[in-house]
């Protein structure tokens, strides 16, 4: 294997592993979001099983509006 074919490698290598990175990234920043939002309580954990959902609920309280 020339060293042109080992550089293509690594290449690739590195690209996956960036693109590893910002779906995780991603994964984790929507966690966060989801913890934040059931803190606040305006969403709630649902027990599925073998995972858990997070669902928003519906604001209708209208005194939290502000322009």
């Amino acid at each position: 294997m020339g060293v042109l074919e080992i550089l293509a490698l690594s290449a690739a290598g590195n690209i996956l592993l960036v693109y590893k990175l910002l779906k995780t990234k991603s994964r984790l920043r929507r966690a966060v979001h989801s913890i934040v939002e059931v803190g606040e309580g305006r969403a709630e954990v649902i027990d599925l099983g073998d995972r858990i959902a997070v669902r928003h609920k519906l604001i209708t309280n209208e005194d939290n509006v502000t322009l």
